[in-house]
């Protein structure tokens, strides 16, 4: 068993009952998990530490630096001691989200697709952190997190400046109900033509992504020019609608549009936007350039690009779909986390990693000749990054120059 973390090393000594306890006392003043410098350049070594108070068989780290790969991701037990830890190298300043499993039974996700109910009691006996200091969010945590920012996780608890209103909007089109949020920032000139947001699933706001805190802020400070948002939310049927589904893009593009601009008397102009998170993102790219007259400018962050239809015998059906079609106008702003990097999932499609199908699509738009910007950030396929995402690409989009 080799040991790389500094101070796990200086307990192989000794390990009497207090040492031990004068361990823990320290670890739970400072909040797990243990981050150590190494002799290399750039690099941090990150050791996740679990106490156990009853015995377990094991103890798996979960997302972050660990991905989805349970059996690979135990952690080991420091003999004579109620000490399991696992360290990884990763690179400098990192900032993710994760968990822990106790007693994981070491099945993989592909196990239980497509059956989301089983992966979800699949994933009920993972755990926050008890000795993180950094949970998230911070009313009701479902994450531990390590290197963010104490201001961006309380950014939601801000109240909102400008005016905010919810509607449910019937689909003739999908022949289904859904609630729609609508915001319109403090300032914005109503009375001329406006731009408008769309944001695909909604529920994200504000507790995962605090999106209209985001607008607040960015348009409080002048670096963007105010802009109306749309939070669009879901139904059951998440997959099916945002899975480049040309009936669900013309919901987006013509039902919603005209419904905002008639029955709350906006003037709906060019230069909109549509943005989605995760699986949000193919839904949003396939609008953008589908419907490139109403959503010029689409903002996909930690999209699984690995995904494909069924019908579809190959993974990353949405590069080969934009490879195949006439390079439109569209511009593209994308986002992916330097540790989604992992393939547990994709192989269910074929496919490989997010970050590697995500640098694919941007060297095919490049390729195409589409407008464009891609930017990887230091962290895994994590809501908390996503309202940092959401600010760089706004700002590419809309900053006030």
């Amino acid at each position: 068993m080799e040991i790389l973390s500094p101070k796990l090393k200086e307990m192989l000594t000794d390990t009497n009952d207090k040492v031990i306890n004068d361990f823990w006392k320290e670890i739970s003043q400072k909040g797990t998990p243990l981050v150590e410098d190494v002799n290399l350049k750039g690099k941090k070594l990150v050791t996740f530490l679990y106490k156990e108070v009853e015995p377990v068989d094991n103890v798996v780290v979960v997302l972050g630096p660990a991905g989805l790969d349970f059996e690979r991701n135990k952690m080991l037990k420091l003999p004579s001691t109620n000490i399991w830890f696992r360290s990884y190298l990763i690179n400098g300043n990192p900032n993710f989200q994760y968990l822990l499993s106790p007693n994981d039974p070491l099945t993989y996700p592909i196990d239980y697709l497509p059956d989301y109910k089983k992966s979800a009691e699949r994933e009920a006996g993972f755990i926050v952190d008890p000795l993180n200091k950094y949970p998230y969010p911070t009313n009701e945590p479902v994450v531990s997190t390590v290197g963010v920012n104490r201001g961006d996780l309380n950014l939601k608890h801000k109240p909102l400046e400008g005016t905010y209103e919810e509607f449910s909007i019937w689909s003739k089109i999908l022949k289904n109900e859904r609630k729609v949020s609508l915001y319109i920032p403090q300032g914005t000139n109503v009375n001329n033509g406006v731009s408008i947001l769309t944001v695909l699933d909604g529920e994200l706001n504000p507790d995962y992504v605090p999106v209209l805190n985001v607008i607040d802020q960015l348009v409080g400070s002048k670096q963007i020019r105010p802009i109306v948002v749309a939070l669009v939310g879901n139904v059951d049927e998440r997959e099916k609608e945002m899975g480049c589904n040309i009936q669900f893009t013309n919901f987006l593009s013509d039902e919603l549009i005209s419904y905002i601009t008639k029955e709350k008397n906006l003037k709906i102009k060019g230069d909109n936007c549509i943005c989605g998170f995760s699986f949000g993102g193919l839904c949003a790219l396939f609008t953008s350039v589908n419907r490139t007259e109403i959503y010029k400018n689409a903002l996909i962050v930690s999209t699984p690009l690995y995904w494909s239809p069924k019908d579809f015998e190959e993974s990353e059906y949405l590069s080969w779909y934009i490879s195949d079609k006439k390079t439109g106008e569209s511009n593209v702003y994308m986002e992916c986390g330097e540790m989604e990097n992992h393939s547990e999932f994709q192989h269910y499609f074929g496919g490989t990693s997010n970050l590697l199908t995500n640098r694919h699509l941007r060297n095919v738009l490049l390729a195409k000749g589409y407008k464009h910007q891609y930017h990887e950030y230091n962290g895994g396929h994590d809501f908390i990054h996503w309202g940092n995402s959401l600010k760089r690409g706004l700002l590419y989009f809309y900053e006030n120059k």
